[in-house]
């Protein structure tokens, strides 16, 4: 069986950033903590789940840069015992995201952010 690394576009390093997440259609923000990050997605740790498919607008800023705000979809959902998500079995239920917009020098800031991340 392949792993889930075999089926990322890009690598994933552990990164706990606080993540506004909302939609110009609910009252409020909902906050997450970012369990990792790659230039194309992350893994928010929560036990509150958007539906897979849902996009929803986010912002985090990373150490020493500006708010980055982007669009993004659920690909995935990490529901403790429910999942074949490859966090779940680490033990911490939440989404995997996917960026579907995120300005070009927004995503080379997190690149540059994740080269220095060992």
């Amino acid at each position: 069986m392949a792993s889930d690394r075999d089926h990322r576009r890009y690598v994933r390093k552990p990164v706990g950033v606080e993540v506004r997440a909302g939609e110009a259609t609910h009252s409020g923000d909902i906050f997450f903590e970012s369990g990792d990050l790659s230039v194309g997605g992350a893994f928010l740790e929560s036990e509150f789940f958007f539906e897979v498919g849902e996009q929803f607008s986010i912002s985090f800023a990373l150490p020493g840069t500006h708010r980055i705000a982007a669009r993004a979809r659920v690909v995935w959902i990490a529901d403790i015992g429910h999942s074949e998500a490859p966090t779940a079995r680490k033990g911490k239920p939440g989404m995997g995201i996917e960026f579907v917009e995120l300005r070009a020098d927004d995503r080379k800031l997190i690149a540059d952010f994740l080269a220095t991340q060992g």
